[in-house]
């Protein structure tokens, strides 16, 4: 049996069962957790699935621990400070780590063996709520203890820095794993101690703000690196002067000190020793760079790293390379034949594959099967793969780290085999045969996805470019040109687009190099993910006509910022603070501005629940909620069906799980994004049940956003006697102006299995503004349906 987890509101999993058990026993989880499995009709708690058990130590088997003296007083004082959480278990070691901090001059605040009273937590949670940076040593004692899991918390909760030195190898339970997994990590236990001090010291010294010493100043962006030859993370290869290297040497040394040069006969004196000392400057930053007047940069193996996700990429130089395989290779097929290609142009590749983390960073989803924030994304579409490539390059440019001309994009097909092949001709990058060892595939045994870059790279530094996911390609499929070609994009047109590189669940021979995937751009399994690629516009491997027709629109200079031009059509965008009607459906939306409000229930109120805790929330940006839930003439539009049981244009689309509900979003998006009617950074999504909740209080703190009694005069509820569904915009919007927040059909948010509002077929403590359930996300009911969200992904 495999158990979802349903953890911060977020949906987890799937786990094995033992698994469960075991995080059960260990206190990671409570028998009150929300869980589902399959063929359970609704989420319940852990304590009623099938054969759980809770488990309890015999105090026979519990003793009490001595643990070191503490060796310094806990900090007090008005300087910045470390706050350190640790298990009382693990002190003989976190003591000799703090000490050594303690004596490098950081200041530590830490639990020191003060005795237990009534007013420690609150100390504790002062500590952390003052700290400047919150450090954890991670071990399994540390992440048992309840103390310790809520002081990391409480740390994230407050947008603590924060940073994570794992001492030994610990698997995290869930709930941390889902807070912690794409945050800043040392592991302590594979490094040897020099690197792991020096390391330590040099993430302290940056999340406190501190100036590190001897910072090299190196590029801003992609371009210089690939200029320059600077390399932040030390990867470049060197080769001395006399080796026979084709190019990309350093560019006349004495231009270096040619920007002095610049000064006025009347500045000159003034600016002597200034100039004097600039061009000192000059001189040294470049033998810092270059080590030697006589060596000359190798690019092979040089990375960039993104700055808003972090994911690095290999630079790879313009070549020559043969594509396709031989006709004798084994498992060969007939659309491989072997040509031919030069790609004239250099360009990035990610190290490794997109991953989970980096996906959600730009996207807020996570649709993947197997959860993980350093394993692949997949579950997604070619469209979603185009469109993440598309938000990240407009974030990366406006915040002035993409050189003009630059885009992140999919990778050609060419491109693609290219840096898989790194200069090999075989059946595989490292050979003619493959084992567990090279790659993850379906003889691997492993039946999933893995964490990128855990088995070896190829000769230019890329993991993964065989198995684990196969990756899309920006081509449209056909079968190759067998004659020479130059800087191949593949056909203008096509049904079906490429993805490369096999899966976990591929045999040996569709595992092979050269071995070549079709599917719709709309297609998703847990096989297909992608790796990012950085080009430049106006190479031979960018298609001008979909940058055209995608993300790179440019914008008229038309007064009106409702209006675009494009392909000499006026377009109309939507607007903050102005309503919306989206032009393919006539879809009527309404802009809620930016603001705070108290989400969930006061104890007192009639029917509350437990999961209504009032909590604070702060949106700084606005959204778009549709004015009415979406109507079966909407989802018509888009979908080209009605599974509706209460047929009619204008009543609520029902008889939909989340899954559909999540479609239509996504089809919408593309839809609007073909058109030019949508700008970069939006999308159409489910509305988050934070924001859902915003919008049906509509700045009132009642049980229903009119007042605390409702009436069938109110809403259409079990007490209405209508028992079906009524045509949307029947009864008095909320102050906001949005209709049937409470009753007619239950509205999904994007929180997978989360719905909102009541319906219907409810009584009237199911409508209340707080009120939220969960529910299987492939249930349908005649009394489910959702209303659309638009908002910017960043």
């Amino acid at each position: 049996m495999e158990i979802y987890l349903m953890l911060n509101g977020i949906q987890v999993g799937p786990y094995k069962f033992e698994d469960v058990q075991g995080w059960l026993s260990a206190g990671y989880v409570k028998l009150g957790d929300t869980a589902w499995y399959e063929g359970c009709e609704d989420w319940i708690t852990l304590r009623e699935v099938p054969g759980i058990e809770e488990i309890s130590i015999p105090k026979s088997q519990c003793k009490i621990e001595d643990h070191s003296i503490p060796p310094f007083e806990a900090y007090e004082g008005e300087e910045p400070y470390i706050f350190v959480s640790y298990a009382h278990k693990d002190s003989d070691v976190i003591f000799k780590e703090i000490n050594r901090l303690n004596d490098a001059g950081y200041n530590i605040w830490y639990d020191e063996g003060i005795e237990a009273s009534s007013e420690w937590p609150e100390e504790i949670a002062n500590a952390v709520l003052q700290c400047s940076l919150f450090l954890v040593f991670i071990t399994p004692r540390s992440t048992a203890s309840v103390n310790c899991r809520n002081e990391i918390n409480l740390a994230l909760n407050e947008d603590k820095p924060f940073l994570a030195v794992h001492m030994e190898k610990s698997a995290l339970p869930p709930g941390l794993r889902l807070r912690m997994g794409d945050l800043q990590a040392i592991l302590e236990y594979k490094l040897p101690r020099g690197i792991y001090e020096k390391k330590l010291n040099q993430a302290l010294d940056h999340l406190l703000g501190k100036k590190k010493k001897n910072k090299r100043l190196g590029p801003s962006n992609p371009v210089q690196f690939a200029k320059s030859g600077y390399d932040p993370d030390n990867s470049v290869k060197r080769k001395r002067k006399g080796k026979n290297y084709k190019g990309h040497a350093l560019k006349d040394k004495n231009n270096l000190s040619n920007q002095n040069s610049l000064q006025s006969k009347k500045e000159k004196n003034r600016w002597l020793w200034a100039s004097i000392a600039l061009l000192t400057l000059s001189f040294l930053g470049y033998f810092y760079l270059a080590s030697d007047h006589d060596e000359e940069f190798d690019f092979q193996g040089q990375t960039w790293t993104v700055p808003s996700i972090g994911l690095k990429m290999i630079w790879c130089e313009p070549g020559t390379f043969l594509m396709g395989s031989p006709e004798r290779e084994r498992g060969r097929k007939e659309d491989e034949t072997r040509h031919e290609v030069i790609l004239s142009d250099g360009f990035f590749l990610g190290t490794y594959e997109v991953t989970q983390s980096q996906w959600k960073k730009i996207m807020g989803t996570s649709p993947s099967k197997f959860f993980g924030p350093n394993r692949p994304i997949e579950q997604i579409t070619w469209n979603e793969a185009k469109r993440f490539c598309q938000e990240l390059s407009l974030i990366e440019k406006n915040a002035d780290r993409l050189p003009e001309g630059w885009v992140y994009e999919l990778p050609t097909e060419a491109q693609w085999e290219y840096a898989c092949r790194a200069g090999t001709n075989t059946m595989f990058y490292w050979g003619s045969a493959i084992g567990p060892s090279n790659a993850n595939y379906s003889l691997g045994n492993v039946g999933e996805t893995t964490d990128v870059g855990k088995y070896p790279p190829n000769q230019w530094g890329f993991h993964d470019m065989i198995g684990n996911v196969s990756e899309y390609c920006i081509d449209w499929y056909d079968e190759f040109d067998a004659s020479s070609l130059s800087n191949p994009t593949g056909p203008e047109k096509g049904l079906e687009k490429l993805s490369r590189g096999g899966s976990w669940a591929d045999t040996n021979e569709n595992s092979r190099v050269a071995y070549r995937i079709k599917s719709s751009m709309d297609y998703r399994d847990e096989f297909k993910g992608f790796r990012l690629c950085l080009k430049k516009i106006g190479s031979a491997f960018v298609q001008k006509k979909e940058m055209v027709t995608n993300s790179f629109i440019k914008q008229s200079q038309n007064p009106n910022p409702q209006e675009r031009i494009l392909e000499n059509q006026k377009i109309i965008l939507p607007v903050p603070e102005k309503p919306w009607i989206v032009p393919s459906i006539g879809m009527e939306m309404l802009w809620c501005k930016s603001g705070t409000f108290l989400m969930g229930s006061p104890i007192e109120e009639p029917g509350r629940n437990s999961n209504e805790n009032q909590t604070r929330f702060s949106f700084s940006k606005g959204f778009f909620l549709g004015k009415y839930e979406v109507t079966q003439k909407e989802y018509q539009s888009v979908m080209g069906l009605n599974p509706s049981k209460n047929i009619g244009d204008q009543f609520p689309l029902e008889m939909l799980g989340h899954k559909g509900a999540v479609e239509f979003c996504r089809k919408l998006t593309e839809i609007e994004t073909r058109s030019g009617r949508l700008p970069l950074g939006w999308s159409y999504s489910l509305p988050r049940i934070e924001q859902w909740e915003y919008a049906c209080r509509a700045g009132t703190k009642t049980a229903y956003s009119w007042g605390n009694q409702i009436t069938p005069k109110s809403a259409n509820y079990a007490s209405s006697s209508i028992k079906t569904t009524s045509k949307v915009g029947s009864y008095q919007p909320n102050p906001w102006g949005f209709f049937d927040m409470h009753g007619n059909v239950w509205e999904w948010c994007r929180e997978t299995g989360v719905k909102r509002g009541g319906s219907f077929a409810n009584l009237a403590g199911e409508l209340r503004s707080s009120r939220r359930i969960r529910t299987g996300p492939d249930v349908k009911s005649s009394n489910h349906g959702f209303r659309v969200s638009l908002q910017s992904t960043f």
